[in-house]
């Protein structure tokens, strides 16, 4: 078997004649029972605990006891590294604080601990791992998976796992003890030398988390290295950039950050001017002389493009910037931005993304990814299902796109059925919600209003969901809701104002518009559009859609980004009006999903023109207040006494007009940006 591509199982140990059969058997045996195992020699994330005994195997697997074997070598040096393990194993649980659930050492040694020798050929797998299974003990199991944290790096928040088990749904999910799987722990842990590395997942695999533990690795590893982190959408920059410290900290990282010498997080464009908004472009740009191309210049491929000829004329005097580039969200960016990085990277540039990327848009590529991330791990496998169906158009008479098996199956499906007219696609159960009754989550739900009727007017559902929220789960807080509207347009961003004011008034809530701020809030209710929701998640999110849906490709995406944002419970909220055929059809889908646990589906009979896949990822991720923004944030770097002014008198105003002089969606940079400076001219700015 192939220990370095299996999802459930992760091995480091180097293979010899004595422990072949005894590691291909514990391999088979972690895909036979879809359980994440680990055979390793030493706790993964710690690089200061080595053992200079080379015959031991530490097998770990949840709902075992953590088992220590010894393949051949001398018993006294043996009983050394375990006493050595244990004793790292301690200082670990201390160093994590994890004494509090784990208790000392001493307590959880023989009841948690167990050494022996390597089996006999002939003794099957499943006999022996008996010995070692924890009985129906949910306090015990418990334990048993922070260890396992502990040894593979995948370090859980102590202070977010209470003592007593949780009880509620809520809890259950908030307080599920993280493990990485066999994909996740080789990104983070195998050394792979090249210049670019791919990664792709599904929205939920958690791509983000793994660069955040590569970048606490490859930060780690010397004193030397220079690493940038950075993505398209300011909110997501925003976001990593507080997230780093803190995870460092937590990560008890000893390394003091060195911003702007080894370490820069930051989006993907910047500003010429401004100090306070540098991206990886802008940057580029200042260090090597490139003359900048901001918004109103063109798009953000054609800027990257224009630079990578210029470096090319300066090939031999290119000094990298970087060793390291990490890019989260790649869907959002043209290959030119990958290719920039590249010239000024000395060693390797990692690239993650979403697998879609490869499904929306029609220039797709035949390569496939260094790293497949098919698990998703947030989200319930029902919502998932949903999610695709919806995207692709599944349950309608004409399709978005037609996936071959290979894809679905690198969507993380299992292909049950496929004739000419029916497909019955099924996923594993995630082990999120193996203590959790299916029964408790109703992880989707679809919500239709219609505001020509008093009680089912928008307003009053939104209020009742939210209502439902709490009563079903007391310990909700606002920070656990978000509320997302996929309509473009300025009237949507006065719609996302108008449901501030009335949820927030009505429940007492402090609101944040995600838009405006860029950042969460803690204690605060998030009102985004789709712009500002990449790369963030919640236990509940309510996705608002009132123009009619259609094949519009844009917003057949958005619906599946948006749904696959929730650990528990996602609400497709859609105009009756608009969407009566739509509301009907993917009722009828979502029930059957939610009574087999499978997406069932008859084949659509036509697709559309696939032409109408390519996105301009530039014109997903730039929207016409985007592009306002930026000229404002320009005016005001370049007029600080006019700034309060303009944010406080004159830009409300000037987006009005804006509307009522061009179409209200359009993003005709040149005349937006005219009709600013006549505006502001005729109150006074110029």
């Amino acid at each position: 078997m192939n220990t370095m591509s299996s999802t459930y199982f992760f091995s480091n140990i180097e293979i010899n004649e004595n422990n072949r059969l005894f590691i291909d058997s514990i391999e088979q045996y972690a895909e036979e029972n879809t359980l994440p195992t680990y055979v390793i020699h030493s706790p993964l994330a710690e690089k200061k605990y080595t053992y200079s005994f080379s015959a031991g195997m530490i097998i770990l697997i949840p709902n075992h006891k953590i088992i220590v074997v010894n393949n051949g070598g001398d018993e006294e040096d043996f009983e050394d590294y375990f006493e050595d393990f244990f004793e790292d194993l301690g200082h670990l649980s201390d160093r994590y604080e994890y004494r509090k659930i784990l208790g000392r050492p001493r307590k959880w040694k023989t009841e948690l601990l167990a050494d022996t020798n390597i089996p006999d050929s002939n003794q099957e797998i499943q006999e022996f791992l008996t010995e070692f299974k924890i009985d129906d003990n949910k306090t015990k199991s418990r334990q048993i998976e922070l260890l396992i944290s502990l040894c593979i790096g995948s370090i859980n928040h102590i202070d977010k796992i209470s003592e007593d088990l949780p009880q509620t749904t809520l809890e259950k999910v908030k307080q599920n003890i993280i493990l990485f799987d066999g994909d996740q722990t080789r990104f983070i842990f195998k050394k792979k030398k090249d210049d670019r590395i791919t990664i792709q997942g599904l929205a939920g695999t958690g791509k983000t988390e793994l660069l955040l533990h590569k970048v606490k690795e490859l930060y780690t590893e010397n004193d030397e290295n220079r690493i940038a982190f950075t993505c398209f959408n300011k909110a997501l920059a925003n976001s990593l950039k507080s997230r780093v410290p803190l995870f460092f900290d937590f990560m008890k990282v000893e390394e003091q950050i060195k911003w702007g010498e080894r370490l820069w997080i930051m989006h993907s464009w910047g500003s010429k001017n401004d100090p306070n908004n540098v991206g990886m472009y802008s940057l580029i740009c200042k260090r090597y002389g490139i003359p900048f191309q901001g918004l109103m210049q063109g798009s953000f491929d054609s800027a990257c493009r224009e630079a990578i000829n210029y470096l090319s004329n300066i090939k031999e005097d290119i000094h990298p910037i970087f060793d390291y580039v990490l890019i989260d969200e790649s869907q959002d960016f043209q290959e030119s931005f990958f290719e920039l990085c590249e010239l000024v990277t000395s060693k390797t540039v990692y690239v993650a993304g979403d697998i879609f990327q490869n499904i929306f848009q029609a220039n797709t590529s035949d390569s496939s990814p260094d790293f497949l991330l098919n698990k998703c791990y947030r989200t319930d496998p029902r919502t998932l299902m949903f999610a695709h169906a919806v995207g692709f158009g599944l349950f309608e008479e004409k399709g978005i796109r037609k996936l071959t098996n290979k894809q679905w199956e690198a969507c993380g499906y299992n292909v049950e059925k496929d004739t000419d007219e029916e497909m019955v696609l099924t996923r594993d159960p995630l082990r999120k919600f193996t203590d959790i009754d299916y029964k408790e989550i109703d992880s989707i739900k679809l919500i239709e209003y219609d505001n020509q009727n008093q009680e089912q007017r928008f307003g009053n559902k939104l209020i009742g969901i939210i209502e439902e929220i709490k009563e079903q789960n007391p310990t909700v807080g606002p920070d656990d809701i978000a509320i997302v509207v996929l309509d473009k347009g300025n009237k949507y961003f006065d719609l996302m104002g108008q449901i501030g004011v009335h949820v927030g008034a009505h429940f007492d809530w402090k609101v944040n518009t995600l838009y405006n701020s860029k950042n969460l809030k803690k204690n605060t209710l998030s009102i985004s559009n789709i712009n500002n929701i990449k790369g963030l998640e919640f236990p509940f999110v309510i996705c608002i859609s009132h123009e009619r849906i259609g094949e519009n490709v844009r917003k057949r995406n958005s619906l599946y980004m948006t749904l696959t944002r929730s650990f528990i419970t996602s609400y497709l909220f859609i105009s009756k009006a608009n969407n009566e055929d739509f509301i009907k059809t993917v009722s009828e889908g979502l029930n059957n999903i939610k009574v087999s646990n499978k997406l069932i589906f008859n084949k659509p009979k036509q697709y559309i023109d696939q032409a109408e896949l390519t996105l301009d990822v530039n014109d997903i991720s730039v929207s016409q207040r985007d592009i306002v923004d930026e000229i404002f944030s320009e005016i005001a770097h370049n007029k600080p006494h006019a700034k309060m002014d303009i944010q406080d008198s004159a830009k409300q105003d000037i987006l009005r007009r804006i509307v009522y002089t061009i179409a209200p969606d359009s993003t005709n940079k040149q005349q937006i940006r005219e009709i600013i400076y006549s505006n502001l001219i005729n109150i006074g700015i110029k």
